[in-house]
Protein backbone atom coordinates (compact mmCIF):
# COMPACT_ATOMS: atom_id res chain seq x y z
CA UNK A 1 0.00 0.00 0.00
CA UNK A 2 2.72 2.41 0.70
CA UNK A 3 4.21 1.96 -2.74
CA UNK A 4 0.69 3.15 -4.18
CA UNK A 5 0.42 5.81 -1.84
CA UNK A 6 3.79 7.03 -3.25
CA UNK A 7 2.52 6.56 -6.77
CA UNK A 8 -0.81 8.80 -6.35
CA UNK A 9 1.43 11.60 -4.56
CA UNK A 10 3.92 11.37 -7.41
CA UNK A 11 1.38 11.42 -9.92
CA UNK A 12 -0.86 14.52 -7.83
CA UNK A 13 2.64 16.41 -7.49
CA UNK A 14 3.13 16.09 -11.61
CA UNK A 15 -0.69 17.33 -12.49
CA UNK A 16 0.11 20.40 -10.75
CA UNK A 17 2.91 21.31 -11.96
CA UNK A 18 1.12 20.24 -15.52
CA UNK A 19 -2.12 22.62 -14.44
CA UNK A 20 0.20 25.22 -13.12
CA UNK A 21 1.88 25.44 -16.78
CA UNK A 22 -1.21 25.47 -18.44
CA UNK A 23 -3.27 28.34 -16.18
CA UNK A 24 0.06 30.19 -17.16
CA UNK A 25 -0.34 29.79 -20.69
CA UNK A 26 -3.41 30.68 -20.67
CA UNK A 27 -2.88 34.45 -18.43
CA UNK A 28 -0.32 34.38 -21.13
CA UNK A 29 -2.85 34.40 -24.34
CA UNK A 30 -5.04 36.42 -22.16
CA UNK A 31 -2.96 39.25 -21.74
CA UNK A 32 -1.83 39.20 -25.28
CA UNK A 33 -5.54 39.11 -26.84
CA UNK A 34 -6.23 41.72 -23.97
CA UNK A 35 -3.43 43.84 -25.87
CA UNK A 36 -4.38 43.41 -28.98
CA UNK A 37 -7.85 44.54 -28.48
CA UNK A 38 -6.53 47.79 -26.80
CA UNK A 39 -4.96 47.89 -30.13
CA UNK A 40 -7.63 47.66 -32.36
CA UNK A 41 -9.96 50.27 -30.36
CA UNK A 42 -7.38 52.82 -30.37
CA UNK A 43 -6.97 51.91 -34.49
CA UNK A 44 -10.74 52.14 -35.11
CA UNK A 45 -10.99 55.44 -32.90
CA UNK A 46 -8.10 56.61 -35.38
CA UNK A 47 -10.11 55.56 -38.39
CA UNK A 48 -13.11 57.32 -37.11
CA UNK A 49 -11.15 60.50 -36.29
CA UNK A 50 -9.88 60.26 -40.09
CA UNK A 51 -13.33 59.66 -41.40
CA UNK A 52 -14.56 62.86 -39.66
CA UNK A 53 -11.94 64.75 -40.55
CA UNK A 54 -12.52 63.83 -44.19
CA UNK A 55 -16.25 64.38 -43.76
CA UNK A 56 -19.14 62.61 -43.60
CA UNK A 57 -19.48 62.39 -47.41
CA UNK A 58 -16.20 61.07 -48.00
CA UNK A 59 -17.21 57.07 -48.71
CA UNK A 60 -14.29 54.85 -46.28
Amino acid sequence: MKNNDDDLALQAVVNKKIQNKIVLVLLTQLQQQQATVTLLRQNLMTLENFKKTLGNDTKL
